[in-house]
């Protein structure tokens, strides 16, 4: 089963949608949370971005309807479901600083992929053997997985 990191961005997008929504970014996530096509790999610095996000951006929050009880429900099924990882490499290899902790929580979690639609990674391409990937390229490889 594929390893993968997810950004916040697709994270929040496609949880948003989880049980009903239709765009990929909800069905990649669906895919992950409640299919267990692949595991989802998460830090402590990871899941305090996902749970604080929302409240730092009230606009996205409005905009995906994250509410409280949403919030709460994150936290619940991340950590039930996810793998969390004790990240102890210090990564500084991101053109943004703030996303080195995804780099270093698929090192140390020994990921298949990280998963963003972050420009500062996914110009990266790969970091230390470990693919970056939009949200088409990993949905297309929980479709076609490798022999």
């Amino acid at each position: 089963m594929p390893r993968f990191v997810v950004d916040t961005q697709i994270f929040w997008q496609g949880f948003a949608q989880l049980l009903n929504g239709q765009s990929l970014n909800a069905k990649f996530v669906r895919a992950g949370l409640l299919e267990g096509r692949y595991e989802l790999l998460y830090s402590a610095a990871i899941l305090q971005e996902y749970l604080e996000t929302p409240v730092n951006y009230p606009e996205m929050s409005r905009r995906l309807r994250i509410t409280a009880e949403r919030l709460e429900l994150t936290a619940r099924l991340v950590t039930s479901l996810g793998c969390v990882v004790t990240v102890t490499t210090e990564v500084q290899a991101c053109r943004d600083p703030g996303d080195d902790m995804f780099l270093a929580c698929a090192l140390d979690g020994s990921a298949d992929a990280i998963v963003s639609a972050d420009r500062d990674l996914l110009d990266m391409q790969e970091y230390e053997g470990i693919a970056i990937l939009s949200v088409p390229q990993a949905w297309r490889l929980l479709q076609h997985p490798a022999g």
